[in-house]
């Protein structure tokens, strides 16, 4: 499910229409006025082409088994219409397949270039301004909050934090939204106060002690 400040979904539905608008946009380009005639055979040839994650094709988890669009070894016919079609359904195929590649390959290089991978047990900041705790001024609320864990890889692309309790989120973040929490030999571990409760949309805070206090109505000697 995607929402207005995280279209990305859970990652993985976000990484597949980007590797399919990258697709249609090379196929376009070769065929602009009768692309839309190839779009079975694109479809195909997406379904076609095993997973970086499953290790599978999506037909071979759906039916399966393996379809064959056309055979490998074309035989020439004696009927010269049914030859010249194998042929062109042949290349177009090849050429499905040549650009589903080509997108792969796109994608995956810009996803590595732009997100610097964490894996479990890193420490990251959180972007809080997609974040709605009931804090009533959210302009002078922290840009970053954590440090949080990484308890889960999802994906290069998507992890599952370790929040507080009380936030009651969903904790699976887009790698656009995490940045690495560092220390440094002169500071030392970011200082970083535990979230207050929410409480009725209001922030509210565990007493440690008192440390002093002044009666109300005191009257001075």
């Amino acid at each position: 499910m995607s929402t207005a400040f995280h279209p990305q979904t859970d990652g993985q539905t976000e990484r597949t229409n980007q590797e399919i608008k990258a697709y249609l946009r090379i196929y376009c380009s070769n065929h602009p006025e009768t692309w839309t005639e190839h779009l079975l055979l694109m479809e195909f040839s997406h379904n076609n082409q095993v997973h970086s994650v499953t290790k599978q094709t999506p037909f071979a988890l759906l039916l399966g088994y393996q379809p064959q669009a056309i055979p490998h070894v074309i035989e020439d016919t004696n009927i010269p219409s049914l030859s010249e079609q194998l042929k062109q359904l042949n290349q177009q195929r090849s050429e499905a397949l040549a650009a589903h590649e080509l997108a792969h390959a796109l994608m995956a290089q810009r996803i590595q270039s732009k997100f610097k991978p964490f894996k479990e047990g890193d420490l990251v900041w959180l972007e809080a301004k997609n974040i709605n705790l009931g804090v009533l001024h959210r302009k002078l609320k922290p840009k970053r909050e954590g440090p949080f864990p990484i308890t889960k890889v999802i994906s290069p692309w998507a992890y599952k934090l370790q929040l507080p309790e009380q936030w009651k989120i969903f904790p699976v973040f887009h790698a656009c939204l995490l940045s690495p929490y560092k220390t440094t030999e002169a500071y030392g571990p970011s200082y970083s106060e535990p979230p207050p409760d929410i409480i009725e949309g209001e922030e509210e805070y565990e007493i440690e002690a008192i440390v002093g206090h002044s009666p109300k109505n005191a009257r001075k000697p």
